[in-house]
């Protein structure tokens, strides 16, 4: 039997600060954000592929990644963020106050 092990790596900062921000916002990361991701992976290098979102946030270091050891870097469409309807773009204070309506708070 062969053993499948997944490594699952959010996208670091990217830019426009913190938002609500789904598939229709492609922001690139910012210079922190690339630093958390290099961070994020250290010198591991054991992957056999690497797959990743189509969204620039997320497919910019993949190919890096990949490039810088040697593995093949699929981009998979499904892997694309959830989108958030009227909240896409927006700071978690603007919808707790502004669209508190729409929130329900625990």
């Amino acid at each position: 039997m062969t053993e499948t092990v997944i490594d699952l790596i959010r996208h670091g900062e990217p830019a426009g600060g913190r938002r609500y921000r789904g598939h229709n916002i492609d922001d690139p990361l910012t210079e922190k954000g690339w630093s958390q991701m290099w961070n994020a992976v250290g010198e591991y290098a054991a992957w056999h592929q690497i797959i990743t979102s189509p969204l620039q946030r997320c497919q910019r270091f993949a190919h890096e990644l990949g490039e810088r050891h040697g593995i093949n870097v699929a981009v998979e469409p499904r892997f694309k963020e959830v989108g958030f309807g009227a909240w896409e773009g927006l700071s978690h204070d603007e919808v707790k106050i502004d669209r508190a309506d729409e929130i329900r708070l625990s």
